[in-house]
């Protein structure tokens, strides 16, 4: 058999791997699903890098927050108040798994300022500032923090 086409690299740690294999030998990366786009440049964009579950929380908990914008009920705000701070939480722990200490204090203002049990007094006008806000950092936080899936290899 000729080995170059045995071989096939990984894009997350670029180590070579069998081309049937289903997952890279050395990081767990996911060969399922690894369709690329690539811009004019010919650079290439993995796209199930960024298809987590953290991701998922992130765009929903981000469009709830948009849609406070418009006129809600005070139990919307209630629910959103739980969403970002279960987002947060969540975030906490991916950002702790993936040593990106930095992002632990972000996330640990928005659970204190979102806390759904003690209210700050914010008026509604500064509320849609901070809405926007935290949408915006949600959904940039994306290419910044996500959770590397790790799977379990069987031979």
């Amino acid at each position: 058999m000729d080995t170059q086409t045995d071989i096939k690299k990984c894009p997350e740690c670029f180590s070579n791997n069998h081309s049937k294999a289903k997952f890279c030998s050395e990081c767990a990366y996911s060969f399922y699903g690894s369709e690329t786009l690539a811009d004019s440049s010919g650079t290439r964009f993995y796209l199930t890098r960024y298809l987590t579950v953290s991701t998922a929380l992130r765009l929903i908990t981000a469009g709830i927050l948009l849609n406070a914008l418009l006129p809600q009920t005070n139990e919307y705000f209630v629910i959103l108040r739980f969403a970002v701070c279960f987002t947060s939480a969540y975030l906490i722990y991916v950002a702790i798994a993936t040593k990106n200490y930095a992002w632990i204090v972000p996330f640990l203002f928005l659970i204190a300022l979102f806390n759904p049990i003690i209210l700050p007094a914010i008026r509604r006008n500064i509320w849609n500032i901070i809405d926007v806000a935290t949408a915006a950092g949600l959904t940039l936080s994306i290419f910044f923090i996500n959770e590397k899936l790790k799977t379990v290899k069987t031979e």
